[in-house]
């Protein structure tokens, strides 16, 4: 699952990343709340959990009841 866990972080990461450098780029407000690197830094902290939920969710499906053939 930790494999599944890096693949599903490296684009969630990136994509929230680049979502929190936009608003932050379209909102006054996180300009003058914080930085650029602050705003891509939580942004890329928030996609830990969400990644290692969605890796979990996917594993247990993969391992759901009809992943595994039947014995012959």
């Amino acid at each position: 699952m930790y494999r599944l866990f890096q693949v599903v972080f490296a684009m969630a990461g990136t994509t929230l990343a680049g979502v929190m450098v936009t608003a932050w780029l379209v909102a006054p407000q996180l300009q003058a709340l914080m930085n650029i690197w602050v705003a891509a830094g939580i942004g890329f902290a928030l996609g830990l959990p969400f990644s290692w939920y969605v890796a979990k969710k996917i594993n247990h499906v993969a391992d759901g009841p009809g992943s595994h053939p039947l014995p012959e």
